[in-house]
């Protein structure tokens, strides 16, 4: 969700006019214009908005719920609010007399490079109001459906306007939309956590699963529970790819990052296959092999170690990208040693670019099992008792013990860390009883 700081440094760096900065900070900062109806024709829903923080109005699950989908995995979108405030629109009626009524666009969307109000309109509807509209809303020389006057109107905000249809969207991914539609405003909590937990680790235990295998492995789990973590993102799948019925082809992830990770594996394994193929005759695997190695730095990336390994990949190989997206020298050659060693290992560079931050630093236990063991004890009886000590008492008392036991002396900011690391309301339990440890 976009901060108000955000919000003013996006505008600023924009440039908008005077009329378009209060145009954008009303709408995002307001409910939307008006609430969506049907009217018999169409098939109001609500989409849950992970990049927005709210629910966003959708007045067509056909039309309206497909872009949606678009802008919320778009990553050029920064954001996009429904229904924002209605513009005024000024045009000749078909008998050439002079209106200016409101209109409310369908959607405001926030982009990288600037701001764009959406009309969403089926094909079929547009031919017929461009007769009784000349003026209003126009067919270009690109086929593209056009509104001049409400494109003069943005103009004024520093806005773009925009007529979207269905062509533009990918069949498979309405298609998708489609089977997720009843998925989108149900509660995710409807998926018990012992099954949630057994999907991801079976989606996280091979990357790229296909999900016909993730259905074997998980039977327990019904396609109730795999439709609602997908429309909600509890796992990731491609919706612009294949369709959902095909679920040998469809391939699930813990996330999108890990996605674009097998997007090139996939693609590195199947030129080198295609080098060896032109010499041996044979074809280019399927899907990437990995040593029990690799699959094990697979298994513990997070998402954003993912899209730091994708991001040097396309430094190294992308030289426009490399030329907006700078990395020092030194670096860049790191890089290429690491993604030359990771080819030696595992057969593969890109596993070379992971970053290995968690790797950081002492992990093992600095103190023995039997100081661990008194320092819980002296917790326990101490500082866990009605007469509520502080910690400073609780670590006198803890200092006298281990020299009497002759132990080395914790911290006590190691000591204290300790103790707001254990249950709340078992220790509020013991210190003041039920009633106050009720809010725990």
């Amino acid at each position: 969700m976009i901060s108000p700081a955000e919000l003013e440094q996006i505008i600023e760096q924009l440039q908008l006019p005077q009329l378009g900065r209060e145009y954008l900070k009303r709408v995002a900062t307001s409910p939307p214009s008006r609430r969506v109806r049907s009217t018999g024709t169409n098939v109001v829903c609500r989409f849950p908005s992970k990049k927005m923080g709210f629910v966003i109005q959708c007045e067509s699950h056909h039309l309206e719920l497909a872009l949606v989908c678009v802008l919320e995995h778009d990553e050029e979108v920064i954001g996009y609010w429904d229904q924002p405030e209605a513009i005024k629109i000024s045009y000749l009626t078909e008998a050439g007399r002079p209106v200016s009524p409101t209109t409310t666009p369908d959607y405001l969307v926030l982009r990288r490079d600037g701001l764009e109000l959406l009309e969403v309109k089926p094909v079929d509807a547009l031919a017929e109001l461009a007769k009784d509209k000349p003026h209003r809303f126009v067919r270009g020389d690109d086929g593209k459906w056009h509104s001049p006057p409400a494109e003069a109107t943005a103009r004024t905000l520093g806005f773009s306007y925009r007529i979207w249809t269905a062509a533009e969207i990918n069949p498979t991914l309405l298609r998708n939309i489609q089977i997720l539609q009843d998925y989108f405003g149900a509660d995710l909590n409807l998926v018990p956590a012992e099954v949630k937990t057994q999907i991801v680790e079976a989606v996280n235990s091979k990357l790229g699963l296909s999900f016909a295998d993730l259905r074997q492995r998980c039977q327990t789990a019904t396609a109730d529970h795999f439709h609602l973590l997908i429309a909600h993102e509890g796992l990731y799948v491609d919706l612009a790819a294949v369709p959902l019925i095909d679920q040998t082809r469809v391939r699930v992830f813990t996330c999108r990052e890990a996605a674009d990770t097998f997007l090139s594996l996939t693609k590195t394994q199947k030129d080198d296959s295609s080098h060896t193929g032109a010499a041996n005759g044979t074809s280019a695997v399927a899907s990437p092999q990995f040593s029990e190695p690799a699959v094990q730095v697979l298994r513990e990336a997070r998402p954003e170690d993912h899209a730091i390994a994708n991001h040097r990949l396309r430094i190294l190989s992308d030289s426009e990208y490399a030329q907006t997206h700078h990395a020092p020298k030194r670096t860049i050659r790191r890089w290429r040693k690491l993604f030359r060693l990771a080819e030696e290992c595992h057969g593969c560079g890109l596993l070379g670019l992971f970053p290995r931050t968690k790797d950081r630093g002492n992990h093992c236990q600095r103190f023995s099992d039997e100081l661990v063991t008194l320092v819980d004890r002296v917790i326990n009886e101490v500082y866990c008792t009605p007469t509520r000590p502080n910690k400073r008492h609780a670590y006198d008392q803890l200092r006298l013990a281990c020299e009497e036991k002759g132990f080395f002396l914790p911290s006590k900011s190691w000591f204290y860390t300790r103790l707001l690391a254990r249950s709340k309301f078992k220790d509020t339990l013991s210190r003041q009883g039920k009633r106050a440890a009720h809010k725990y």
